[in-house]
């Protein structure tokens, strides 16, 4: 038999983490809404219990920037959106975890450069955040990477 790939194992350890959340929370929560194109959102429960929702808002698919999120009370209610990575040009597709020490690092696609790339922020709180700048992949200049995923 053939061994799952690694994106199948990240699917179903995806899948079983999330799966009991979404049948106890079976009505929706409208997090963020409107005409502004919230879209691309990553939730995670931080070590001190919030749940954090960061995501992309791109009202003219050209300018998008990364928001955040939280709820002290199990998602029946949340904080107002905030931005944490607003620039020149357009901030979208990202990866966002918790590592050890409650660094939350965030990886998301950029195109402030001129082509899109692979940019890089962390938090130690969610909301104040230090943007690295891109990542040197090794690539030739004007080589355009868009989806950062990331797997630990």
């Amino acid at each position: 038999m053939k061994e799952p790939s690694y994106y199948t194992k990240f699917f179903v350890l995806l899948v079983m983490t999330f799966l009991p959340y979404l049948i106890l929370h079976a009505d929706p929560v409208v997090v963020s809404g409107g005409p502004e194109n919230d879209y691309e959102s990553w939730i995670l429960r931080l070590n001190d219990n919030r749940l954090t929702v960061v995501f992309c808002r791109n009202p003219d698919w050209q300018s998008g920037d990364l928001y955040v999120t939280f709820s002290t009370d199990n998602d029946n209610t949340w904080d107002p959106v905030i931005p944490i990575i607003e620039d020149f040009g357009d901030q979208a597709t990202l990866s966002f975890v918790q590592l050890p020490g409650d660094t939350l690092r965030l990886w998301y696609a950029s195109n402030e450069s001129g082509t899109y790339g692979i940019y890089t922020a962390y938090s130690l709180n969610g909301t104040d955040w230090t943007k690295q700048g891109p990542i040197d992949l090794g690539w030739s200049a004007g080589v355009m990477h868009y989806d950062p995923t990331v797997i630990l």
